[in-house]
């Protein structure tokens, strides 16, 4: 890593925790109750409610400190409170960890490389293009491989037939099994959920919608196939000219820790890994105030992040990015 930035990211950390910030209880009570109401949650006794709403204050301090160091210029990110926000930072680790991506044996026969001939935009937003659709949320269900995959495609199809399409996670996490290294809720990858549909096709959301649960394969009604898949070369320059030239990519990424409570701006995570565990798509890229980022579209609704979305900082190699890119060849 770039010893500037492991400089910033040691500031960082000191920085946060000298900036603590007090809370008054009404502000406290407050945020949780908006918290419950927005996200439904409920907890099996008094016991445990009171042990979510400590973690929740504790929590709740640290994004404040943290969005001070925000407003001072200090930090590139802020921070909110979220649907993880009554976890510890392990708990939401094990969560993340528990539905881990699934490595699949071997590459695709198709190796994208960058063309060092090819000049690639200096930004790109494929939202503006038609070829992202809304923000879907994977629930309590391991699925995120399916919403990269279907997000790829998806984009897939705006681009290359001009057929804007709303594709069928739950095709995919009941069909594309274990055959394809993909396992329901537990897990799975994008390759495999490619390979599945470069048989079988795959159903609208419409026709097979999202149940949040693993169920019988009940192939309806294809609207969507592909011919086969191409994985990314490990490196920035290619997945940034990927997606310049194809459009929305599916990507691996190490998702613990620092995106439980992010709201916005560019993540620079000194805690995450090259250790990739969640599947989520880049649907473009760019640069502000001196950083390049990548934009990102998770599955955890838009509740969370930028509206669903997250920048993450470009040209570093954050949280192992590179290391599982992927896109669908219709």
């Amino acid at each position: 890593m770039n010893p500037q930035l492991i400089l910033l990211i040691s500031l960082i950390s000191c920085l946060i925790v000298t900036a603590c910030q007090a809370l008054t209880d009404d502000e406290i009570t407050s945020e949780w109750n908006t918290f419950l109401e927005r996200t439904k949650k409920s907890y099996r006794s008094p016991v445990e409610a009171s042990r979510r709403l400590a973690i929740f204050k504790e929590n709740l301090e640290t994004i404040e400190s943290h969005n001070a160091l925000f407003e001072q210029g200090k930090v590139t990110y802020k921070m909110a409170v979220t649907q993880f926000t009554d976890l510890t930072k392990e708990e939401f680790s094990q969560y993340v960890n528990k539905f881990k991506l699934s490595q699949r044996p071997k590459q695709s026969e198709n190796i994208y490389k960058a063309n060092p001939n090819l000049t690639v935009a200096a930004e790109i937003d494929w939202r503006n293009y038609g070829a992202v659709t809304y923000v879907k949320n994977q629930g309590q269900c391991g699925s995120c491989w399916s919403f990269s995959a279907t997000g790829s495609m998806e984009g897939q199809s705006a681009l290359v037939n001009g057929q804007p399409l709303v594709l069928s996670e739950q095709n995919l996490i009941d069909c594309a099994t274990s055959q394809y290294e993909n396992y329901g809720c537990n897990g799975g990858n994008m390759d495999g959920a490619f390979e599945y549909v470069s048989y079988y096709g795959i159903d609208s959301e419409e026709d097979y919608p999202y149940l949040e649960y693993q169920s019988d394969c009940e192939q309806r009604e294809s609207v969507f196939r592909i011919r086969s898949y191409a994985d990314i070369e490990h490196n920035e320059q290619s997945l940034q000219q990927a997606v310049s030239e194809i459009g929305p990519i599916s990507i691996g990424i190490d998702a613990t820790n620092e995106l439980q409570n992010y709201a916005s701006g560019i993540l620079i995570d000194q805690t995450c890994s090259q250790q990739v565990n969640h599947g989520v798509l880049v649907v473009g890229y760019g640069s502000e105030g001196g950083y390049d980022y990548w934009i990102i579209k998770n599955s955890w609704g838009d509740y969370w992040g930028e509206s669903g979305y997250f920048r993450l900082i470009r040209n570093y190699n954050a949280c192992g990015i590179t290391l599982m890119a992927s896109y669908p060849i219709i």
